[in-house]
């Protein structure tokens, strides 16, 4: 059976570990702690907003698409969040507390233990559930792509502080300052203009570093070529993927 919920371990061969319950319990042992100096810090919430920036124009794109066709607003449960609600809450809950319960549950619990795997599959899994757990299309593409990026650097630094750092200031930039800005022009100028100049340094951050981003094979025997179909194609993925598939049909349609 099926213990940990996601992880396809009926497969005899090569799953016979990650039957065992205590395997299943205790988490694999974490990457060796790395430092991150201010440079490399100030690099990353560049790059994490540029990501977040340029894939949320995917989910702007399909919002669009589905409000022309149910020839009226699709639902947006963040935008609907933020507006009218109360600042100090949004701050307590979008700000403070998700990012610390979402960066423990998806890059320390999912990540890792899907590292044995591999960081490549590890890095998919958890931003793919990641941007699952949003549940509506405007958000998927932006989570997943930032919990990529997250994912990366909690494998890199061996923990979660950085990326609970890193999560906090792309959700304060994203609603707290968004939300000050409203039925104020110029500053939602100021704004805007940040957002573009942001958004250019990440990219050419990115983009000089690119060659700098290696992604390290686990101690699993299953072959390379299977892992993913085999993370995807279990029952309790599937579940997963048509509920939360559902979930977002719901909410752009029907919400």
């Amino acid at each position: 059976r099926n213990r940990a919920g996601l992880l396809p371990c009926n497969i005899k061969k090569h799953y016979v570990p990650m039957q065992n319950p205590a395997i299943l319990r205790a988490l694999p042992p974490a990457p060796p702690r790395r430092r991150v100096t201010a440079k490399q810090f100030g690099a990353l919430v560049l790059v994490s907003y540029a990501v977040v920036y340029l894939t949320n124009l995917i989910g702007l794109g399909i919002n669009a698409a589905i409000s022309a066709l149910r020839g009226q607003q699709a639902g947006e449960p963040l935008q609907d969040m933020v507006t009218g609600t109360n600042p100090w809450i949004i701050f307590l809950f979008g700000v403070l507390l998700a990012p610390v319960l979402e960066e423990w549950i998806f890059r320390k619990l999912i990540l890792r233990r899907l590292s044995p795997w591999g960081e490549p599959v590890a890095i998919f899994g958890s931003a793919f559930l990641f941007g699952l757990f949003h549940g509506n299309f405007g958000q998927f593409f932006y989570a997943f792509a930032v919990g990529a990026v997250f994912a990366y650097v909690a494998l890199r630094t061996g923990g979660i502080r950085y990326t609970v750092a890193l999560h906090f200031l792309v959700n304060l930039l994203g609603m707290t300052a968004a939300q000050a800005g409203e039925d104020r022009l110029v500053l939602s100028a100021i704004y805007g203009y940040l957002i573009l100049a942001i958004t250019i340094a990440g990219c050419v951050i990115l983009w000089r570093h690119r060659k700098r981003i290696h992604l390290r094979e686990g101690t699993s025997p299953i072959p390379e070529e299977e892992k993913r179909g085999l993370f995807l194609g279990n029952s309790g993925m599937i579940a997963m993927i048509v509920l939360s598939g559902l979930l977002m049909l719901y909410v752009a349609f029907l919400a």
